[in-house]
């Protein structure tokens, strides 16, 4: 949702990206679907997504694996280094904060 409202606020605080998207707002309200005019650098957008999409697609099944394993990786990692600080805070903070209080009242 936040990702959706930022992009809105990117296209629609800037004055040109806000000019294309009135155009095709109005073109969408009083045209069908196949008559609404293609962005500007749309040609360069779907060249460089079918070029990423064919990288993709003739990746090697063991290249495939190593990223999925680096993705992995990279959660288990996140994932270790939250337990520590919650382990830190349950185990460590709230006992010396306790014994904080304990001691000066």
């Amino acid at each position: 949702m936040f990702r959706a409202v930022y992009e809105s606020f990117e296209i629609l605080s800037a004055p040109e990206k806000r000019e294309v998207y009135d155009a095709l707002l109005a073109a969408t309200a009083n045209a069908s679907r196949e008559q609404v005019p293609a962005p500007p650098n749309y040609a360069e957008w779907t060249e460089s997504a079918k070029k990423q999409a064919d990288e993709y697609a003739a990746m090697s099944f063991d290249r495939f694996s190593d990223k999925l394993g680096e993705i992995f990786a990279t959660a288990y990692i996140m994932t270790l280094r939250v337990s520590v600080i919650v382990f830190a805070i349950l185990y460590v903070a709230i006992p010396l904060f306790a014994l904080y209080l304990v001691l000066t009242f």
